[in-house]
């Protein structure tokens, strides 16, 4: 009965948010259902907090949400993109087709951009511990995507109880562990204008080949889509970027 109901809201928020939903509140919208897919916490099998900030040698990074259960951490990006969106896991940018083909537009791999968080979280809490990154594309366009860890929104419960090994975290070490995340939570005040300037300071990392991810050299390299810029420290940091 609880996933009747869980199913009919969704359905209502989608038609209103078709309606009458401008495009600025399209990510605050879209993290909303994945919040509501996600759950409430359950003590001892799973915790889900939202909104999490971390910062690491300075730099930070806005994860959509963290949800712990026995398998592992999952890092959750939440995408609300409309139309077709064409891509695969490797590509530094991904294809977002409009208006029956009419217009098209270039998208930076969320993918890649959730591995940052990932990352910098595996930075902050214990190194054993399994970590793992899933996108979420809220309108479950995810049709012409190739890659493992990116679903709809009816599948992200799924793919949370199934990846990983079963029994990884002891129920103990989950609440300690959401714990600790919400500690991080707490403790990291970055405000909104300092982490655009961050994202500003990135940019320029990037145009001076400075990594952005590890500070190291950004040199150009030879793959299987052409010629394209890469950290000098692969495969220890998988920082790339276009010609």
């Amino acid at each position: 009965m609880e996933w009747f109901w869980y199913f009919l809201i969704i359905v209502v928020l989608l038609a209103m948010f078709k309606r009458f939903c401008l495009p600025a509140l399209k990510g605050r919208f879209g993290e909303a259902l994945v919040k509501l897919m996600l759950g409430k916490d359950e003590p001892g099998k799973k915790h889900v907090i939202n909104n999490v900030t971390v910062v690491v040698d300075g730099k930070s990074s806005q994860i959509d949400h963290v949800a712990v259960n026995d398998r592992g951490v999952f890092c959750v990006e939440t995408k609300n993109y409309s139309g077709r969106i064409y891509g695969e896991a490797e590509q530094q940018q991904w294809t977002q087709v409009l208006a029956y083909g009419k217009t098209k537009n270039k998208i930076y791999n969320p993918v890649k951009q959730n591995w940052t968080h990932v990352k910098r979280l595996e930075a902050l809490l214990n190194k054993d511990l399994p970590i793992y990154s899933v996108v979420v594309f809220a309108q479950s366009n995810t049709r012409y995507i190739k890659a493992n860890n990116v679903v709809g929104l009816w599948e992200v419960r799924t793919f949370l109880n199934k990846t990983g090994k079963e029994g990884a975290l002891f129920p103990e070490q989950i609440d300690a562990v959401a714990e600790e995340i919400k500690t991080l939570k707490d403790s990291n005040t970055v405000t909104a204008k300092e982490h655009i300037q961050e994202i500003r300071q990135m940019k320029a990392d990037v145009e001076n080949n400075i990594c952005p991810r590890c500070g190291g050299q950004i040199v150009l390299k030879h793959g299987k889509y052409g010629d394209f810029y890469g950290c000098s420290n692969y495969p220890a940091c998988k920082f790339t970027k276009k010609m």
